[in-house]
């Protein structure tokens, strides 16, 4: 592997990543400058009792929207920490605001679906 120290890749945004977030470098999505990696969704999902959840990416005009999708249930005391605290701990987290918070039936998110979906389109 390469490293900053034996001076191959010194300073690129990949050693950066890569020094900086424990996962690939695939997996990480930049968002308003920002990026946001599985690892720090999962730490916002353990903060609220292991919720499914996931970041969608999409862009309007010149810029990002970030939308986050959160399986929970439509009233109760989970529901109502979630709308008091939910946008507070993502941003504390991951460093960038979330655009739209959508809250979904629980059971409609599956492993499959990924934490991360981006569907800017780049021309």
């Amino acid at each position: 592997m390469l490293s900053p120290t034996n001076g191959a890749n010194a300073g690129s945004n990949e050693t950066r990543v890569r020094d900086h977030f424990p996962c690939r470098v695939g997996e990480a999505t930049k968002v308003r400058g920002m990026f946001i990696v599985p690892s720090q969704l999962k730490v916002v999902s353990s903060r609220f009792g292991e919720l499914r959840l996931q970041a969608i990416v999409d862009r309007e005009g010149f810029k990002d929207i970030l939308t986050m999708r959160v399986e929970a249930e439509k009233e109760g005391p989970d529901r109502a920490r979630l709308d008091r605290g939910f946008e507070n701990v993502f941003k504390e987290i991951c460093t960038v605001k979330i655009d739209k918070l959508e809250f979904i039936e629980k059971g409609t998110l599956t492993e499959k679906d990924g934490l991360i979906v981006d569907r800017r389109e780049w021309k």
